[in-house]
């Protein structure tokens, strides 16, 4: 295991675009990662928005490893979904090596529609819709593994989960477990607990 720095181009702006995608592609082609995180840190910029659709086709069809969606990956992928299936088609079904991590309110960016007032019933229609494992980031979070009817509710939720950066160390967790593991659902509700 090691620490990878892979210095990227960028747009005008300073953000990720498209000049990033085929180093980035490159880069995991070449190296045996087991797991990426996609989000922190992103923005939600048109050409973010691009990296985020093109990088989750790639890592659909090319990557053999594990994908946790977290922050603003999920706020992309939402402005991709508002776009309507034209643009969001070749993201789904994303599959049983993806995770997405939402807090209540990118999981309604998501999907606005979602079932109000029963976490367990959004978190399940995150999941069926997206055809992934989700880890709902509430006050008590809840995991719905990818395939499955069980839903795992973490009694372990406090106050501090709200600080900002607690979701982009979540997702690392899940993505380091995923590495030691292979498989995300267990990854997921491993690294909730």
């Amino acid at each position: 295991n090691e620490l990878i720095q892979l210095p990227l181009p960028e747009t005008k702006e300073g953000h990720f675009g498209a000049p990033a995608i085929k180093p980035l592609m490159q880069v995991l082609k070449e190296r045996r990662f087991q797991s990426v995180v996609l989000g922190p840190g992103l923005t939600q910029q048109e050409e973010a928005v691009h990296f985020v659709q093109d990088l989750i086709v790639y890592l659909k069809g090319a990557f053999s490893g594990c994908v946790v969606l977290d922050a603003d990956a999920l706020n992309c992928l939402a402005q991709l979904m508002d776009r309507k299936a034209k643009d969001a088609g070749p993201l789904f079904p994303l599959g049983e090596r993806f995770c997405l991590t939402p807090h209540w309110g990118e999981a309604r960016r998501l999907f606005p529609d979602l079932a109000e007032g029963d976490l367990v019933a959004a978190v399940r229609q995150l999941r069926d819709r997206l055809d992934a494992t989700v880890v709902l980031k509430t006050a008590n979070s809840l995991v719905a593994p990818f395939a499955k009817e069980t839903v795992y509710l973490s009694p372990f939720g406090n106050n501090g989960m709200a600080t900002a950066g607690t979701g982009d160390v979540l997702a690392g967790l899940i993505a380091g477990m995923a590495s030691q593991c292979g498989h995300m659902p267990q990854a997921a509700t491993i690294g909730l607990a």
